[in-house]
């Protein structure tokens, strides 16, 4: 992006404190330094808007056929994959469906095929089976702190999600159409993305439990 005339203008008048029509190293300095301190303060990566952000965070049920762009959902995929996990197993795969695949699936719902046909992204995520049943928990648990970091990431920049885990997502067929090996790793949830559909489909949250409700301290 250029700078146009009169912005260019208006930051030399804003750096020139001294109005000798030149800017000198300090007052250029002192300019830069408060600009990335605000950045650093109230940018997207700041704390406050990370906690926002998890705390707005909604499910979309009905999403815009416009298709979500490639590095918007890799970003979110870079964050999916920073999640907490034991013994570095790293456990996730991410499945991302595309058309032909989306078709297939939704062809196994009648009812509800034009529906999920309809829906414009579709990643499913899953975890390794183990012979170990605390490996298996460790690492599915590791899964599922990936796939809210990808929900969030997503949500960062507007972009809706669903987690979904219904019938559908543990059939063989399914498992079929998306190249799932049943035998040695499950789905943890098919995750839909997209931009809501229309104005108001994000409502507000209802949690019940405050912090008080759930937290037992002890001495």
């Amino acid at each position: 992006m250029v700078a146009s005339h009169d912005e260019v203008s208006a930051l030399f008048k804003t750096l020139d404190v001294d109005g000798s029509g030149s800017i000198c190293f300090e007052e250029f300095t002192t300019w830069y330094e408060d600009t990335l301190e605000t950045c650093l303060m109230d940018g997207p990566s700041s704390p406050s808007s990370i906690i926002d952000n998890i705390k707005t965070r909604r499910t979309v049920n009905n999403f815009s056929t416009t298709p979500v762009p490639k590095d918007l959902v890799t970003e979110a995929l870079e964050a999916a994959i920073m999640a907490p996990n034991h013994r570095m197993t790293e456990p996730w795969r991410f499945i991302s469906l595309g058309p032909k695949a989306i078709k297939n699936v939704a062809a196994l719902s009648p009812t509800k095929e034009s529906r999920w046909s309809a829906i414009p992204g579709w990643m499913v995520v899953t975890a390794p089976k183990s012979s170990d049943p605390l490996v298996e928990k460790e690492d599915y648990a590791a899964v599922c702190c990936a796939v809210q970091n990808f929900q969030l990431a997503l949500w960062a920049n507007k972009v809706g999600t669903k987690w979904t885990t219904g019938d559908i997502t543990r059939t063989d067929a399914f498992n079929s159409i998306c190249g799932i090996d049943g035998e040695v790793e499950s789905v943890v949830g098919c995750i839909w993305y997209g931009w809501a559909a229309g104005e108001g489909e994000v409502k507000e949250g209802k949690r019940r439990k405050s912090v008080s409700d759930v937290l037992s301290e002890l001495e």
